[in-house]
């Protein structure tokens, strides 16, 4: 309103006030799609995780049993119940 009084040019501030406008209705639509796309995670991804935590899982025992065998003996007897890999 300042402008306006002060005798700016109308049609450059409207046309400014047009350009800020699309600015924050693009800007808000850009982080709504970034909402979006961080809640994305699906199903698969949980499973892929959880292959790759197997893997990795594995790998650790099997080296453990195999290189650390004292230890190993005493630990296999605390286990619960048989060791899924």
């Amino acid at each position: 309103m300042d402008a306006i009084s002060a005798g700016g040019d109308i049609p450059a501030l409207v046309e400014a006030l047009k350009a800020s406008t699309e600015r924050q209705a693009a800007v808000s639509h850009e982080r709504a799609e970034l909402n979006r796309a961080q809640n994305l995670l699906t199903e698969a991804d949980y499973d892929e995780l959880e292959a790759e935590l197997r893997a990795h899982f594995r790998q650790s025992w099997e080296a453990l049993i195999t290189r650390q065998v004292a230890q190993a003996r005493q630990i296999l007897p605390l286990q619960p119940g048989p060791i899924r890999l």
